[in-house]
């Protein structure tokens, strides 16, 4: 079904080839898609994201105006979630996001800019048909910080390669870090926990890019410096995958202080690889991590790092016990294939978007004004059709932020909200109108939390 119409296209902002985990789900999703019968054409968007230019804005416009109407496009969160309207209406295509985690939530963000990215990502999201995440930790966060319905989600972890358990024993011991130095992962608090621990025997390496922030990076080869551990802390820069595999082979444990993660694809290997895990409770790694393979403490509190780090240092036996149980864990965790096929399925209902619910007329003005994290008063219509539009191949995704705004649907007291065609909708017999105040919905009403409206 897929090949006889082509395959999907794959909008990603940048190097295909760049060395982060959102760049290497892309790629593996690519690489293995066929396998799950999901074919993927890499289309790249300009690299400015998720801080675009007018001209980067310009030119993905007129990418969107290109895609092929008849089959749904995936869309990379990086560059989806700073799209203004303006953008996002050039699309005929259905657009499925793959969202890895919210663009407000990178550390290291004023928080004025943090707020802003997080309004224009809600904003951009009432423009998708679906939404692919990594993690129900991701998907409870869309749900709650930028009012996505849970039933627009899916979940989609990434896959994870079997590899070889590592042999560990080395003398003195090598703590491994891998992720690309930016202020997300912490490797500043790694570097003072270490520093606590010069008296033991140990050598590190932080194997990850350097050159996606440079300021971070130069940060961080001063604090080395100043520690005086640059002799102990090795610093490997990006490496391809093969060479990747041989640094976890030869690993005795996997420490990283993420402060935030949407999945935390290094600490999956880590477990398929044997290693004992310590890392910060950031994110969805406590998901991730089994209590019993690895050590978990608060983000940014380099003491408990340092004295979760000593411990596994000083007690082989516990090292090994958490070694065990992350070999475990890491042989249930899911395949890339096992990806591809869910993400193949979203990809093929994002096809069937963009009519009206069975029983439902077009409104005017056929705009819906979009609600933001600034503005809570979302909600969903409770209507007497909605659980049909669900399931009805010709239905669109249910309304996700039915906002009480005048211009969405002429009233907010009516109508149904579609988020994929921004498109209003009201029932054919009748429209909803105000009920008496404080009475509970029932099969003839529809309304939000707080507020009644009977339908006619």
């Amino acid at each position: 079904m897929t090949a006889a119409r082509g395959p999907h296209p794959f909008l990603i902002p940048g190097d295909l080839d760049s060395p982060t985990g959102g760049y290497a789900y892309a790629r593996a999703l690519i690489a293995h898609g066929p396998a799950a019968g999901l074919a993927l054409e890499p289309v790249m968007l300009p690299g400015d994201f998720p801080f675009p230019s007018a001209e980067s804005l310009a030119r993905t416009a007129a990418i969107l105006a290109g895609l092929p109407a008849d089959r749904a496009a995936l869309v990379d969160g990086l560059a989806f979630g700073a799209l203004p309207d303006a953008v996002l209406t050039a699309a005929k295509a259905p657009l499925v996001v793959l969202l890895h985690h919210p663009l407000g939530l990178e550390t290291g963000l004023g928080p004025a800019v943090a707020e802003r990215l997080l309004e224009a990502e809600a904003r951009a999201l009432t423009h998708a048909s679906a939404v692919l995440v990594p993690s129900a930790h991701v998907a409870a966060t869309l749900t709650a910080r930028l009012g996505v319905t849970a039933a627009d989600i899916t979940v989609a972890p990434p896959g994870t390669m079997a590899l070889a358990p590592a042999p560990r024993g080395n003398r003195p011991p090598v703590i491994l870090a891998t992720g690309t130095v930016t202020p997300r992962k912490g490797h500043a608090v790694l570097v003072e926990a270490l520093a606590g621990l010069a008296q033991m025997p140990w050598t590190a390496r932080f194997v990850g890019s350097l050159d996606r922030d440079p300021a971070c990076a130069a940060r961080l080869r001063s604090q080395i410096a100043a520690a005086g551990l640059a002799g102990r802390i090795a610093l490997t820069g990006a490496v391809d995958d093969d060479a990747l595999h041989r640094h976890y082979a030869q690993a005795d444990l996997f420490v990283l202080a993420s402060h935030y993660e949407g999945y935390g694809m290094v600490f999956a290997e880590a477990l398929a690889a044997g290693l004992p895990v310590v890392a910060a409770a950031g994110g969805a790694v406590p998901d991730l991590v089994p209590a019993d393979a690895g050590i978990l403490v608060a983000p940014g509190d380099a003491s408990a790092l340092r004295d979760a780090v000593a411990a596994l240092l000083a007690d082989p036996a516990l090292a090994e016990r958490l070694a065990a149980a992350a070999r475990r864990a890491g042989a249930r965790l899911p395949r890339w294939p096992d990806t591809a096929g869910i993400v193949r399925a979203v990809l093929e209902r994002g096809r069937a978007t963009g009519s009206a619910p069975t029983g439902w007329r077009c409104a005017n003005p056929p705009t819906c004004a979009p609600a933001t994290s600034a503005s809570p008063a979302w909600c969903a219509t409770r209507s007497p059709n909605e659980s049909a539009s669900r399931s009805a191949t010709s239905a669109p995704a249910p309304a996700r932020r039915y906002a009480r705004w005048p211009t969405c649907c002429r009233s907010a007291r009516t109508g149904y909200c579609s988020t994929t065609t921004r498109r209003c909708w009201r029932r054919r017999r009748g429209a909803c109108r105000p009920g008496p105040t404080g009475r509970t919905p029932t099969a003839r009403r529809c309304g939000w939390p707080g507020e009644s409206v009977s339908c006619g």
